[in-house]
């Protein structure tokens, strides 16, 4: 038995249309669409690989509050402290005020400097997705598909 593309259950599959796309699907996921033909028991259906995406690098949300507590900590001024981290006053200024963010090469840059963690990773989608799925390996559309029910 093979499982179900829309749904996921292992259980004697039907070709069916659904939504312009036809796919293999269960006699429950059948009435989705249009039935086309039932699948023949040879079929075998290919395994689906998750691309799996870099993680995304974001800064923290307390940046400016780190890098302020960073700076007094030292007992700089702020200018002082533009001239250790080798940028201008006024970038620093505004990093500390929250109306300006560097970008992660320099985030990172920073956290060398002070020794402080100022940029995190951002789980991807497909991540989250994975570890929901930690049971089943394969995606369904299923999965992807939010089922509108009338009440």
């Amino acid at each position: 038995m093979s499982s179900c593309d829309l749904c996921g259950r292992e259980a004697e599959l039907h070709r069916a249309e659904i939504e312009g796309v036809e796919l293999s699907v269960c006699s429950s996921c059948v009435r989705h669409g249009k039935q086309k033909a039932p699948v023949p028991q040879s079929f075998v259906p290919r395994k689906q690989h998750i691309a799996r995406e870099a993680p995304v690098e974001r800064l923290v949300e307390n940046f400016s509050c780190l890098l302020r507590r960073s700076r007094e900590a030292r007992q700089m001024t702020q200018n002082d402290f533009a001239a250790f981290l080798q940028e201008r006053s006024s970038t620093v200024a505004k990093w500390e005020s929250g109306a300006l963010q560097p970008d992660i090469a320099v985030a990172r840059k920073l956290e060398r400097k002070l020794g402080v963690s100022l940029v995190e990773k951002e789980e991807s989608v497909s991540a989250v997705l994975e570890k929901k799925r930690a049971a089943k390996d394969e995606l369904t559309l299923g999965d992807f598909l939010k089922v509108k029910r009338k009440v």
